[in-house]
Order: C-alpha cells, then sequence, then structure tokens
C-alpha cells in the first residue's frame, strides 16, 4: 500500500462503522446540519449586543485583567466565568465568545437528538434534534453576549444525564445531572425548577421508583452542594441568601410592568 492509500484506508472503517450504526449516523446527520448552518452565519452576522450584556461583561473582563468578579445580585456568576475562560484560551476577541456558544448550539442539537432518541425512538430524536439544529431563535441567541446560548446547552445536558441514569441505573449519572443542574441553576435561576419537577417526573413514569428515588435524591444532594457556596457568598455580600435576585422577582415585574391588562388597585 502506497503512502497516498493510506489516508483512504484509514478513512474507509471509520465511515463504514458509521453507516452500519444508525444512531450514530442520525447523530452525525443533526450534527453537520447544526454546524453547516452556524458556520454560514457566523462571519456574516455582526455581533448581537443587548443591554445586559454590560453586566456579564465588565465581571467578565475584570476576572480576566486579574480585578474583583463584582456581580450584581441579579446575575449568576458561571456565564461571566464562560466568557473569562474563553477571553483567556483564545486572546480576549468578543467574537470568539460567539464562537463558542455557536459550538455549543451544536452540542444542544445533538443533546435534543439523544433526549429524544432515548425516550421515544430514534426518528423522534431525528426531529427533535433538527429542530434545534434549525431554530432561528437558537442561532441568534447564540450569537448574543447573552446567557441564553450556555444555559441553552447545560440544561438539556441535565436532562440527557437523568434520563440515563432512568434506563441504565448508577448513581453517578444522577450525580452527574444534579452537577450540570446546579451549573444551569448557576447561569439561568429558573433551572432550579428541575430540581422539583424530576421527583415528581421519577414517581409518575417510573416502575422502579424506589431506586430511582433514590438517584433523584443524589441528583439533589449534588445540586444543593453545588449551590450552597455561592448562596452564602449572596448572603455574606448583598444580605440575599439565593442564587441570584429574590424568587419569582423577574417574573413578577415582567408581569405587571409588561401587561396591560393587570392593575393594580
Amino acid at each position: 500500500m502506497t503512502s497516498g492509500q493510506q489516508p483512504s484506508a484509514a478513512i474507509r472503517p471509520a465511515w463504514r462503522s458509521v453507516t452500519t450504526h444508525p444512531d450514530l449516523l442520525a447523530a452525525l446527520l443533526v450534527a453537520v446540519v447544526a454546524t453547516g448552518l452556524r458556520i454560514a452565519f457566523f462571519p456574516g452576522a455582526p455581533l448581537f449586543l443587548h443591554g445586559d450584556t454590560y453586566q456579564y461583561y465588565r465581571p467578565a473582563a475584570d476576572l480576566v485583567a486579574g480585578g474583583t468578579f463584582d456581580l450584581p445580585l441579579k446575575r449568576p456568576p458561571l456565564y461571566p466565568a464562560f466568557m473569562a475562560l474563553v477571553s483567556v484560551v483564545t486572546g480576549g476577541n468578543p467574537a470568539h465568545v460567539v464562537a463558542a456558544q455557536h459550538a455549543l448550539g451544536v452540542g444542544t442539537a445533538l443533546l435534543a437528538f439523544g433526549i429524544g432518541r432515548l425516550t421515544v425512538g430514534r426518528a423522534v430524536g431525528v426531529l427533535a434534534g433538527l429542530a434545534s439544529a434549525v431554530a432561528s431563535g437558537m442561532l441568534v441567541y447564540e450569537h448574543y453576549l447573552l446567557s441564553e446560548a450556555l444555559f441553552a446547552f447545560l440544561l438539556p445536558l441535565g436532562v440527557f444525564l437523568y434520563v440515563v441514569g432512568l434506563r441504565r441505573g448508577g448513581r453517578w449519572w444522577y450525580a452527574g445531572s444534579g452537577l450540570v443542574v446546579a451549573l444551569a441553576t448557576l447561569t439561568r435561576v429558573h433551572a432550579q425548577v428541575l430540581i422539583l419537577v424530576a421527583p415528581v417526573v421519577t414517581l409518575v413514569c417510573c416502575r422502579g421508583w424506589r431506586q430511582e428515588l433514590r438517584g433523584t435524591l443524589v441528583a439533589t444532594f449534588v445540586a444543593g452542594a453545588v449551590l450552597l457556596p455561592w448562596m452564602a457568598r449572596n448572603q455574606a455580600v448583598h444580605g440575599e441568601f439565593t442564587v441570584a435576585g429574590r424568587a419569582g422577582q423577574s417574573l413578577v415585574y415582567r408581569t405587571l410592568v409588561h401587561n396591560p391588562r393587570i392593575r393594580l388597585l
């Protein structure tokens, strides 16, 4: 075999393994569609900014510069930390943060496929993955310097690990799910709802509910162990024992201010 034939000889077995595993082929389809769309979109669109961008960017820039990590109570810490990490690794260009978010978007589409595949079947998984891959809202928010793209990746990752735990058993899957849900909560506090919803889903949907309930308790314990130090920090700094803001604060504000049908007497 000549040296010019070696790459082809190496590629053929890998391609054969892909084509003989339908799930792998389906995941590859989702990944190709998601990646191709983002490669086409990334260079032509400007960097999208929002009124909240500065509240994330300033603490990230201060952290990179070796200064304080001064966050307002309303903002959880993980997204500014993510921005700082990408800046340190890639050299500080905000466009690199957006590129990393688009990569997370590909991962989100694959997670949608995985959740659909494990819960319903391959066809539903492919539809879910492709729907996530081509969703315009996902694509646009990945181009913003906002926490949505990171949150959109972490939330289904936590669900995926939990579903794998339900299917295969093993406390490590639940522990991983609890860790990821905690990280999602440290990105956007809305992820806390999974800690409450997961036990209900377990009791309703699972036959071996005792074992699954124990796994859910493991996930809850791990999530609490990750969240409590930051909540204690907010108690010390802001006088509030919470991850960010107050429970329901944003929902109440948006309801009262932006819904013209509601009037207070």
